[in-house]
């Protein structure tokens, strides 16, 4: 079961969301840590897009899907008008940033990575078509969202 965080601890364990890492449609993302020294990415979402009901039922799906090519969610904050999941770092970035590298100082990738990226993302795509137990549809599935 994911953890349940207050909004006072997502604080603390963002140091006061001072490391922002990116922002989408559904709201700003920002690395932490736990007590323990895990890192994790905080997602805050606007909660304009869904009710109560709806969030919690999208982190009981969430919750029960794993595989090893997917990020876990580690927990949820779901408080006043807060509502964030709380998933795993994944320590060497995004994949969006490799795969669309354009300036000098980011890393581009040659065919035999991007190839091998390929494969190993397919069964993670595959998981969620064909095995997951859980019927989802998955809209957000994207460069920035893929493990590497």
């Amino acid at each position: 079961m994911p953890t349940r965080y207050s909004y006072s601890r997502l604080h603390k364990i963002t140091n006061n969301f001072s490391d922002k890492l990116g922002e989408g449609g559904f709201g700003v993302v920002y690395k932490g840590r736990l007590p323990r020294g895990k890192f994790v990415v905080v997602k805050m979402l606007d909660r304009s897009r869904q009710s109560g009901a709806q969030f919690m039922n999208e982190v009981a799906t969430i919750e029960m899907i794993h595989h090893v090519h997917l990020v876990c969610l580690l927990g949820y904050c779901f408080e006043g008008h807060t509502s964030a999941l709380v998933y795993e770092y994944i320590s060497n970035g995004s994949l969006d940033k490799f795969i669309l590298a354009r300036k000098e100082e980011d890393q581009i990738l040659n065919w035999d990575q991007l190839y091998s990226i390929a494969l190993g993302a397919a069964p993670g795509i595959a998981y969620l078509h064909d095995e997951c137990h859980s019927h989802i549809i998955h809209f957000d599935i994207k460069l920035h969202n893929c493990r590497i």
